[in-house]
Order: C-alpha cells, then structure tokens, then sequence
C-alpha cells in the first residue's frame, strides 16, 4: 500500500507499510515472484504483520542472496478477542472513570501530541497522518484531564489495536486497561470479534489482553528494511517497481 502520508511518491520520505496474504501452498514460487516484480526494494519498508513460520523465511533469504542491506524483525503475538467471551468478562472488568477524567474519541489535532510524546519522526513508523487517518476513519479513544490529552487507544489502519499509552504522571488510574475495554465495547457493536498485536517482551500488553478474554492466533513479524546507498543509486527500475506496487 503507498503509505498514508502526503507526497507518497516521493519515497524517501517515509517507511513504506507492505502487507503480504499468500496461500500457504504457493507461498515460496508466487511470494519470491511478488518480491521481485512488486516491492520498490530502493526505499524504506515495513512489512507488516507477517506470518512468522512461512512468509518471513522467504523475505529474509530473498533480502541476504540479494545483498540488498540489512533488516531487523520484531515479533509479535497476534490476539483475538470473541463477542461473547468479552460480554462475559465485561460483568467483571473495571468500567468506572476515574473522578475528573473525560473518555471521548480522540481529536485530528491530538495526532500532533502523540507523535510528539511518542517521539515519533516523519520517517519513523507512524507519520501525522497516519495516526489523523486512524483518528478520522477508524474508532479511537483519549483520556482527558481538565481539556489535557493524558492517554489514548488507537486502531491501526487494519483494523486491528495498536497504539496504547498513558502519559507518566497518568498513570495507576487504569487508563490503559479501561480505554481498551470501551473500546472494544465499541468495535463489538459493529462486528463479532476483535484483533490485535502485542510484542513478546510486553508483559503488560500481554497481561491486560487475557484479562479481557483475548486468545493468542499466532506469531506475526514486522521486517524493517532500510537499502544501502550502493542498492540505490544502482537500481535503475525504481520507476516501474513503484508503478506496480501495492
């Protein structure tokens, strides 16, 4: 996909999102010709939640006998949450909003905020507006103190839960855990089941979703690929590739 920010064209600008779906039975001849002829190798990528066991093999041997650059992979554990699992826990789960804390959906100028509390640059995985598409098309959540952003809860343009946060001095009011669940309260009007991601290592993330009742699917890998200079100014099919992309 080119990537939700302005000037998609211009590729050096930001980390181009790629999702790849390929039957299992056809992953390794359709996958390898889908990296050569629709992937623009001359500019940063992020191929996201990539199914870990057949799919991220075959990205990372094409990358290395390419001598393309180098990659980092950051694995996570997809979940997914059933209609009738969360209502049941919902009889048990915390809706009680702190004293003083307004819960309502997020604003297109809060994106400024998160990406700046976020640390986030316009290169980096989230641009502007990615997270103002996010606020604009999707459900969101943002926790308010006195008219001051202190906390939100964010969809990924997938559908699926991404960003979570509480500001520091925010925290221990069970923001985090209390803006997923009216969230999820909300996305379960509209359909049956929810998704999301959560690293290995996040131990909070993983905490909060199996209190909530959502069960692990399945390890995802998110490949991020950076070109060298050489790769770059030797590849002569950058127009034709980014023509073709998805």
């Amino acid at each position: 996909m080119p990537g939700l920010v302005p000037n998609w064209n211009l590729t050096q600008n930001y980390i181009r999102n790629v999702a790849i779906v390929c039957d299992k039975e056809y992953t390794k001849n359709v996958l390898v010709e889908m990296l050569i002829k629709c992937i623009p190798w001359n500019q940063k990528l992020m191929f996201c939640a990539i199914e870990q066991r057949n799919i991220t093999p075959i990205i990372e041997q094409f990358i290395e006998e390419k001598k393309i650059s180098n990659y980092e992979i950051w694995t996570y554990i997809q979940f997914q949450l059933d209609k009738n699992v969360f209502m049941e826990k919902l009889k048990i789960l915390s809706t009680a909003v702190p004293p003083g804390i307004e819960i309502r959906p997020l604003k297109s100028e809060d994106a400024y905020i998160i990406m700046e509390v976020g640390g986030y640059k316009s290169y980096d995985m989230y641009t502007i507006d990615q997270i103002q598409f996010s606020i604009k098309k999707l459900c969101t959540l943002g926790a308010y103190l006195d008219g001051k952003l202190i906390g939100w809860r964010l969809l990924l343009y997938d559908g699926s839960f991404d960003m979570v946060y509480t500001l520091p001095e925010a925290r221990r009011l069970g923001l985090a855990s209390l803006l997923s669940v009216q969230l999820t309260t909300e996305m379960l009007k509209m359909q049956e089941r929810v998704f999301g991601y959560t690293a290995l290592n996040n131990q909070k993330s993983v905490g909060l979703a199996a209190k909530m009742g959502f069960y692990e699917t399945g390890l995802y890998d998110w490949i991020v690929f950076e070109p060298n200079d050489i790769f770059v100014k030797e590849d002569q099919r950058h127009p034709q590739i980014l023509k073709s992309s998805i």
